[in-house]
Protein backbone atom coordinates (compact mmCIF):
# COMPACT_ATOMS: atom_id res chain seq x y z
CA UNK A 1 0.00 0.00 0.00
CA UNK A 2 1.30 3.29 -0.82
CA UNK A 3 1.55 6.14 1.80
CA UNK A 4 -0.43 8.35 2.15
CA UNK A 5 -0.03 12.29 0.89
CA UNK A 6 0.37 15.45 3.75
CA UNK A 7 -2.76 15.42 4.70
CA UNK A 8 -4.46 19.60 4.38
CA UNK A 9 -5.00 21.50 7.30
CA UNK A 10 -6.38 25.09 7.83
CA UNK A 11 -5.78 28.11 10.02
CA UNK A 12 -7.70 31.77 10.63
CA UNK A 13 -5.39 34.55 10.46
CA UNK A 14 -5.57 37.29 12.53
CA UNK A 15 -4.81 40.77 10.88
CA UNK A 16 -4.46 44.08 13.50
CA UNK A 17 -6.56 46.01 10.54
CA UNK A 18 -10.51 44.72 10.12
CA UNK A 19 -10.67 43.12 6.59
CA UNK A 20 -14.14 41.99 4.74
CA UNK A 21 -14.25 38.48 5.51
CA UNK A 22 -12.71 35.89 7.85
CA UNK A 23 -8.99 34.96 6.39
CA UNK A 24 -8.08 31.30 6.37
CA UNK A 25 -4.70 29.26 5.42
CA UNK A 26 -5.11 25.76 3.66
CA UNK A 27 -1.62 24.25 4.25
CA UNK A 28 0.66 21.07 4.52
CA UNK A 29 3.03 20.48 6.67
CA UNK A 30 6.26 21.45 5.05
CA UNK A 31 8.70 18.30 6.52
CA UNK A 32 6.01 16.05 5.35
CA UNK A 33 5.84 17.02 2.32
CA UNK A 34 9.69 17.55 1.58
CA UNK A 35 9.70 13.81 3.13
CA UNK A 36 7.28 12.52 0.23
CA UNK A 37 9.62 13.99 -2.20
CA UNK A 38 12.72 12.51 -0.90
CA UNK A 39 11.36 8.91 -0.62
CA UNK A 40 9.16 9.17 -3.83
CA UNK A 41 10.08 5.70 -6.13
CA UNK A 42 9.62 7.74 -8.87
CA UNK A 43 12.57 10.63 -8.02
CA UNK A 44 15.25 7.67 -6.88
CA UNK A 45 17.41 7.56 -9.22
CA UNK A 46 16.99 11.97 -9.21
CA UNK A 47 18.39 12.69 -6.52
CA UNK A 48 22.44 14.05 -5.69
CA UNK A 49 22.77 14.44 -2.28
CA UNK A 50 26.50 16.01 -2.36
CA UNK A 51 27.73 18.85 -3.71
CA UNK A 52 30.44 18.26 -6.54
CA UNK A 53 32.24 20.63 -9.01
CA UNK A 54 33.06 19.68 -13.12
CA UNK A 55 35.55 21.72 -14.76
CA UNK A 56 36.39 21.18 -18.38
CA UNK A 57 39.77 20.34 -18.38
CA UNK A 58 42.48 19.42 -15.86
CA UNK A 59 43.71 22.74 -15.14
CA UNK A 60 40.75 23.11 -13.57
CA UNK A 61 40.33 26.75 -15.31
CA UNK A 62 36.53 26.38 -16.59
CA UNK A 63 34.28 25.43 -14.30
CA UNK A 64 30.96 23.58 -15.74
CA UNK A 65 28.18 24.08 -13.55
CA UNK A 66 24.97 21.62 -14.03
CA UNK A 67 21.80 22.21 -11.89
CA UNK A 68 22.20 23.44 -8.53
CA UNK A 69 24.55 21.28 -6.48
CA UNK A 70 27.28 21.77 -9.09
CA UNK A 71 26.86 25.46 -8.26
CA UNK A 72 28.80 27.81 -5.81
CA UNK A 73 25.56 28.10 -3.63
CA UNK A 74 25.27 24.74 -2.69
CA UNK A 75 29.12 24.91 -1.28
CA UNK A 76 28.48 27.79 0.55
CA UNK A 77 25.43 26.18 2.03
CA UNK A 78 27.19 23.30 2.66
CA UNK A 79 29.92 24.96 4.84
CA UNK A 80 27.52 26.85 6.87
CA UNK A 81 25.80 23.94 7.95
CA UNK A 82 28.86 21.96 8.51
CA UNK A 83 30.22 24.87 11.01
CA UNK A 84 -8.84 33.25 0.78
CA UNK A 85 -10.70 37.43 -0.24
CA UNK A 86 -13.92 35.37 -0.98
CA UNK A 87 -12.97 32.17 -0.83
CA UNK A 88 -12.88 31.69 -4.40
CA UNK A 89 -9.68 33.19 -5.18
CA UNK A 90 -5.78 32.55 -3.07
CA UNK A 91 -2.29 32.75 -3.55
CA UNK A 92 -0.81 28.71 -4.60
CA UNK A 93 2.45 27.97 -2.68
CA UNK A 94 4.61 25.20 -4.25
CA UNK A 95 7.69 23.37 -2.61
CA UNK A 96 10.23 21.42 -4.32
CA UNK A 97 14.20 19.96 -3.53
CA UNK A 98 16.98 21.51 -4.95
CA UNK A 99 18.74 18.17 -5.16
CA UNK A 100 16.67 16.73 -7.66
CA UNK A 101 18.02 16.18 -10.53
CA UNK A 102 16.67 19.57 -12.88
CA UNK A 103 15.27 18.24 -16.08
CA UNK A 104 13.36 15.65 -13.86
CA UNK A 105 12.05 18.33 -11.68
CA UNK A 106 10.52 20.49 -15.10
CA UNK A 107 8.25 17.33 -15.68
CA UNK A 108 4.95 17.64 -14.40
CA UNK A 109 3.95 14.11 -14.74
CA UNK A 110 6.71 12.95 -11.68
CA UNK A 111 4.80 15.92 -9.33
CA UNK A 112 8.02 16.83 -8.07
CA UNK A 113 6.72 20.48 -7.21
CA UNK A 114 4.01 19.97 -4.47
CA UNK A 115 1.35 22.36 -3.40
CA UNK A 116 2.13 23.47 -0.04
CA UNK A 117 -0.58 26.04 0.98
CA UNK A 118 -3.29 28.08 -0.66
CA UNK A 119 -2.63 31.72 1.03
CA UNK A 120 -6.02 34.26 1.15
CA UNK A 121 -6.27 37.26 -0.94
CA UNK A 122 -7.60 39.82 1.15
CA UNK A 123 -9.96 42.86 1.08
CA UNK A 124 -8.65 45.32 4.40
CA UNK A 125 -10.92 47.78 5.22
CA UNK A 126 -9.00 51.43 5.38
CA UNK A 127 -9.17 54.72 4.08
CA UNK A 128 -5.94 54.67 2.84
CA UNK A 129 -5.42 53.30 -0.70
CA UNK A 130 -1.52 52.45 -0.23
CA UNK A 131 -1.78 51.88 3.48
CA UNK A 132 -4.28 48.85 2.20
CA UNK A 133 -1.19 47.45 -0.13
CA UNK A 134 0.88 47.75 2.95
CA UNK A 135 -1.38 45.41 4.63
CA UNK A 136 -1.84 42.67 1.66
CA UNK A 137 2.24 42.51 1.75
CA UNK A 138 2.06 41.88 5.52
CA UNK A 139 -0.08 39.22 5.28
CA UNK A 140 1.48 37.69 2.53
CA UNK A 141 4.86 37.46 4.73
CA UNK A 142 2.60 36.12 8.08
CA UNK A 143 1.19 33.63 6.05
CA UNK A 144 4.60 32.03 4.81
CA UNK A 145 6.01 32.54 8.19
CA UNK A 146 3.13 30.17 9.79
CA UNK A 147 4.00 27.16 6.51
CA UNK A 148 7.20 27.50 6.39
CA UNK A 149 8.29 27.38 10.34
CA UNK A 150 9.66 23.67 10.60
CA UNK A 151 11.77 24.46 7.78
CA UNK A 152 13.45 27.34 9.79
CA UNK A 153 13.59 24.90 12.69
CA UNK A 154 14.88 22.65 10.48
CA UNK A 155 17.38 24.95 9.08
CA UNK A 156 18.65 25.50 12.77
CA UNK A 157 18.86 22.05 13.80
CA UNK A 158 18.71 19.71 11.05
CA UNK A 159 16.25 16.81 10.87
CA UNK A 160 16.46 13.09 9.78
CA UNK A 161 14.47 11.75 6.93
CA UNK A 162 14.49 8.73 4.76
CA UNK A 163 15.80 8.61 0.94
CA UNK A 164 14.63 6.06 -1.57
CA UNK A 165 16.77 3.44 -0.57
CA UNK A 166 15.33 3.82 3.03
CA UNK A 167 18.49 4.88 4.63
CA UNK A 168 17.93 7.95 7.18
CA UNK A 169 19.95 11.00 6.40
CA UNK A 170 20.50 14.07 8.27
CA UNK A 171 18.77 16.76 6.27
CA UNK A 172 19.15 20.92 7.01
CA UNK A 173 16.41 23.14 4.92
CA UNK A 174 17.85 26.26 3.47
CA UNK A 175 15.79 28.70 1.39
CA UNK A 176 17.75 28.02 -2.19
CA UNK A 177 15.31 29.29 -4.89
CA UNK A 178 12.05 31.69 -4.30
CA UNK A 179 10.56 32.04 -8.15
CA UNK A 180 8.19 34.47 -8.62
CA UNK A 181 7.00 36.73 -11.35
CA UNK A 182 8.75 40.53 -10.91
CA UNK A 183 6.13 42.36 -8.89
CA UNK A 184 6.38 39.52 -6.62
CA UNK A 185 9.66 39.32 -5.86
CA UNK A 186 9.57 42.79 -4.83
CA UNK A 187 7.03 41.95 -2.19
CA UNK A 188 9.31 38.76 -0.85
CA UNK A 189 12.66 41.39 -1.15
CA UNK A 190 10.64 44.15 0.72
CA UNK A 191 11.33 46.78 -1.01
CA UNK A 192 9.20 49.25 -3.62
CA UNK A 193 8.53 48.99 -7.15
CA UNK A 194 11.57 51.22 -8.02
CA UNK A 195 14.41 49.19 -7.27
CA UNK A 196 15.90 45.74 -7.93
CA UNK A 197 15.20 42.70 -5.83
CA UNK A 198 18.70 41.27 -6.21
CA UNK A 199 20.79 44.19 -6.52
CA UNK A 200 21.24 47.78 -5.13
CA UNK A 201 20.00 48.95 -8.71
CA UNK A 202 17.55 51.87 -8.43
CA UNK A 203 15.03 54.04 -11.16
CA UNK A 204 14.14 57.28 -10.90
CA UNK A 205 10.60 56.60 -10.38
CA UNK A 206 9.36 58.22 -7.00
CA UNK A 207 6.43 57.37 -5.15
CA UNK A 208 3.23 59.10 -3.69
CA UNK A 209 3.71 58.35 0.00
CA UNK A 210 1.69 60.55 2.74
CA UNK A 211 2.86 58.16 6.04
CA UNK A 212 5.95 59.76 7.96
CA UNK A 213 6.53 55.80 8.56
CA UNK A 214 6.16 55.32 4.74
CA UNK A 215 8.55 58.31 4.06
CA UNK A 216 11.16 56.73 6.18
CA UNK A 217 10.86 53.58 4.34
CA UNK A 218 11.31 55.20 0.73
CA UNK A 219 14.79 56.58 1.72
CA UNK A 220 15.93 52.83 1.42
CA UNK A 221 13.43 51.75 -1.25
CA UNK A 222 11.93 49.46 1.40
CA UNK A 223 8.08 48.47 1.20
CA UNK A 224 7.38 48.71 4.74
CA UNK A 225 7.03 45.39 5.77
CA UNK A 226 8.50 45.30 9.70
CA UNK A 227 8.89 41.31 9.78
CA UNK A 228 9.46 39.07 6.23
CA UNK A 229 9.24 36.00 5.93
CA UNK A 230 12.66 35.05 5.54
CA UNK A 231 14.32 36.97 8.79
CA UNK A 232 15.23 34.68 10.69
CA UNK A 233 15.35 31.57 8.08
CA UNK A 234 19.07 30.64 8.21
CA UNK A 235 21.20 31.45 5.42
CA UNK A 236 18.55 33.00 3.76
CA UNK A 237 19.07 36.03 1.80
CA UNK A 238 16.80 37.52 -1.32
CA UNK A 239 19.94 38.55 -3.40
CA UNK A 240 20.48 34.52 -3.31
CA UNK A 241 17.35 32.72 -3.53
CA UNK A 242 15.51 35.13 -5.98
CA UNK A 243 15.85 34.48 -9.19
CA UNK A 244 16.73 37.40 -11.77
CA UNK A 245 14.94 38.02 -15.03
CA UNK A 246 16.70 39.72 -17.90
CA UNK A 247 14.26 42.03 -18.83
CA UNK A 248 12.92 43.88 -15.51
CA UNK A 249 16.15 43.05 -13.09
CA UNK A 250 18.80 44.41 -15.91
CA UNK A 251 17.66 46.02 -18.81
CA UNK A 252 14.92 47.44 -16.62
CA UNK A 253 16.95 48.80 -14.20
CA UNK A 254 18.97 51.00 -17.04
CA UNK A 255 16.97 51.37 -20.30
CA UNK A 256 13.56 52.44 -20.97
CA UNK A 257 11.34 49.67 -22.66
CA UNK A 258 7.98 49.42 -24.02
CA UNK A 259 6.08 45.88 -23.72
Amino acid sequence: MLPSPPRWKYQVVLTEFPTTKTLCIFYRDAIECLQSLLSHPLLADSFDFIPRKFYESAEHAVCIYYGFMTGNRAWELQTKVSSLSSNHYAHLLLISLANIDSEIRGKGSLEAYIPLALFPIAKFIHRNQRMRGVLADWLLHQCIGIVIEPLKQAAHLGILMSDPAGFSRYCCMPLVVYVADTPKELVIACITMNASPVTMSTSGTRLDIHFAFFEECKQYFLNSVLTPFWLDWLTADPSSFLMPELLHHLLKMFWDHDC
